[in-house]
């Protein structure tokens, strides 16, 4: 009798504690959605210019921010998001960079930019890189924290 009540107080105690574990994901992730704060009030759209009548101002000043690349700190993020996305290139600087593309359809934000790199390993001096936002958030943790960045600095 003890050792199944002592199973069931287990198992009980293993619920609790995933509900509380998917409480706080599901808190963290609103929390970055909230601090990125893409417009999806906007109709859909295809852009080649950082417009905010077209695709929000918040979105619009993120955009600005991210192209000046005003920061040594905003370089290298950029720089490490690019070689995220190209396979077999592990470090590039990135000498210039160029939003080509902003695009909303439904739930999911596009953003293209083209690069031109610096000499590196992959011997690959111009590239694209892209951006995709769905409900808000991007499947990369390091675009994410990215646009929360910038999202805090434009408060």
């Amino acid at each position: 009798m003890k050792i199944l009540f002592t199973f069931l107080l287990f198992i009980g105690t293993l619920n609790v504690s995933a509900q509380t574990s998917t409480q706080v994901d599901d808190y963290r992730t609103e929390k970055l959605r909230q601090e990125i704060g893409l417009d999806y009030s906007m109709p859909d759209y295809s852009t080649k210019k950082i417009d905010a009548k077209v695709i929000g101002s918040r979105l619009a000043m993120i955009l600005e921010l991210l192209q000046s690349r005003s920061t040594a700190s905003l370089n290298q993020k950029i720089a490490f998001i690019q070689c995220e996305q190209i396979e077999g290139l592990n470090f590039v600087v990135v000498e210039k960079f160029t939003i080509s593309k902003i695009e909303k359809v439904g739930d999911v934000i596009t953003i293209k930019a083209k690069t031109k790199l610096a000499d590196n390993i992959a011997k690959i001096s111009k590239a694209e890189i892209a951006f995709v936002f769905k409900n808000g958030l991007s499947d990369s943790s390091c675009i994410n924290g990215l646009f929360a960045d910038l999202g805090r600095y434009i408060k």
